[in-house]
């Protein structure tokens, strides 16, 4: 037999007894749904994060926390003190001051070192009228370009110019981001002793309305003093922002991390945090397609289950095919491509209710909830992740057809004529 006839006789033997057919085809079809809108979704995640954060311009520019160094007695047993050991045997809170400054410069290849000053601001305000809460300030640091709605960044020397955040444009009364270019604004500031500090501030650029824009900038030096009036003494920072040589390779990169631990120190790379939200991403995409899967399994057991009454109801039928001529092997192929069908239907039917499903929680989503992340399409179906799936329903029906399409070759046609 052509494998076209092949097809078509497995289609119609199929339709047999529909309904049947259509539950079996129904387990396939709920775990397909169900796996194709677990990888729109991380798809979809995925491809935010990835255009927020590459749209970060941050070369060369490294990112260090001190290295967590977890007690080496964990149960608690009484030991004989060491002061010299005590340093490294407890979890590391400390937050980095000159001295690690210092340490981190005297790496090879390390420029510069920045520490993070995030003083708490009162309001910001224009006309002293209205005021609003601002809690995402932070510094600007040279090297580190995000998205611009319009203008430019802050001159590292002049610490009297602000990036403003693009959330802040409708509260400040600006229609347009141009419009706050050359603006003033005012950020008042309140200190351990109760004390106001009023700053004014010329906008030179307003950030892109993203994840990476949300943030309003001032230079580092501007909150370095707001940090040390507020408290009264130079301020710890939990975690320093080091300058690199941009064109470091990767074995060159890798050993400068590996002397920052040596030294108590770990060092990130914008490309290690992406890999690492992506590992996440992928974990939780993971465990969501794990239900899936078990759902397709299944379906797979449904799909044995229904040919093996297929070959019981088809025994005379079978045995005078075999009994014209019909070889083993074709037997067997039929009985396998119907498997592979069910699978294949399933898988299909499957992956286009999923995507329909997906476009619509798409447009309520952008419309509710993520109408203010422009750029989010929450559901992404890539055709990499389609294809993948559709095989997979189908060598899982492959696989189930096997024991069913073995049993209907190798029925003897004189027995199997016999068989009432």
């Amino acid at each position: 037999m052509k494998v076209i006839d092949i097809i078509q006789t497995s289609n119609t033997n199929l339709l047999r007894s529909p309904l049947r057919t259509f539950l079996t085809i129904l387990a396939v079809f709920i775990g397909t749904l169900t796996l194709t809108l677990t990888n729109g979704l991380g798809s979809g995640v995925k491809d935010f994060v990835n255009k927020q954060v590459s749209a970060v311009n941050a070369p060369g520019l490294i990112t260090i926390t001190p290295a967590l160094r977890f007690s080496s007695n964990p149960l608690g047993e009484p030991e004989e003190y060491n002061p010299d050991n005590q340093k490294d045997d407890t979890l590391s809170t400390v937050s980095l001051g000159q001295e690690d400054i210092d340490k981190i410069k005297s790496i090879t290849n390390i420029k510069a070192v920045y520490p993070v000053y995030r003083p708490k601001a009162e309001y910001i305000t224009r006309d002293n009228d209205k005021k609003y809460t601002i809690n995402n300030l932070e510094q600007y640091i040279e090297g580190l370009e995000t998205p611009l709605a319009a203008g430019r960044f802050p001159d590292p020397n002049k610490n009297e110019e602000i990036l403003l955040s693009y959330k802040y444009l409708g509260v400040l009364n600006f229609n347009e981001p141009s419009d706050a270019l050359g603006q003033s604004v005012k950020i008042v500031y309140k200190n351990i002793l109760g004390e106001l500090k009023e700053r004014t501030y010329t906008i030179v650029g307003v950030s892109a309305n993203s994840l990476a824009g949300s943030v309003t900038r001032i230079n580092l030096n501007e909150l370095k003093e707001i940090s040390y009036w507020q408290i009264g003494r130079e301020q710890g920072s939990p975690i320093l922002f080091a300058q690199t040589d941009p064109n470091l390779s990767k074995d060159e990169l890798t050993k400068l991390k590996q002397e920052l631990r040596e030294k108590g120190y770990n060092g990130s790379s914008l490309e290690d945090q992406i890999n690492q939200i992506n590992t996440v991403i992928d974990t939780i995409q993971l465990v969501l397609n794990a239900f899936a899967i078990i759902v397709i399994i299944a379906g797979g057991i449904g799909i044995i289950n229904t040919l093996l009454m297929s070959v019981y109801e088809r025994t005379n039928e079978i045995g005078l095919l075999k009994a014209l001529g019909m070889k083993e092997h074709e037997v067997f192929i039929i009985f396998a491509i119907e498997a592979l069908l069910i699978g294949f239907w399933g898988g299909v039917f499957g992956i286009i209710a999923g995507i329909i499903v997906g476009y619509g929680i798409n447009y309520f989503a952008s419309t509710t909830i993520l109408k203010d992340l422009e750029g989010f399409t929450l559901m992404i179906f890539p055709v990499q992740s389609i294809i993948p799936i559709l095989l997979g329903t189908m060598f899982v029906g492959l696989v189930a057809g096997t024991l069913p399409a073995i049993k209907a070759s190798k029925l003897n046609p004189i027995d199997a004529l016999r068989q009432e």
